[in-house]
């Protein structure tokens, strides 16, 4: 088995910040510039860190993606 690190990057926060309630979150192999974001190859059923946008994190992160999701915090 192969293993890979990535980290959780929010794509509408600064870099370094915490992830908060709601935020659109991805995947991001950290040794890379925006250029390495976790992605789902359904051909053939792999995840892959393959380049995304070399200026924004939106289209990286997004909710309708294998590997991008909400983050729902429970408040107290």
């Amino acid at each position: 088995m192969s293993k890979a690190f990535f980290q959780i990057y929010s794509r509408d926060a600064e870099d370094g910040t915490p992830v908060e309630n709601r935020d659109v979150v991805g995947f991001k192999y950290p040794y890379s510039s925006n250029r390495a974001w976790l992605t789902f190859q359904p051909t053939d059923r792999h995840f892959y860190p393959l380049p995304c946008s070399s200026d924004s994190k939106i289209p990286c992160a997004a909710e309708d993606k294998f590997t991008g999701f909400v983050i729902h915090k429970l408040l107290r």
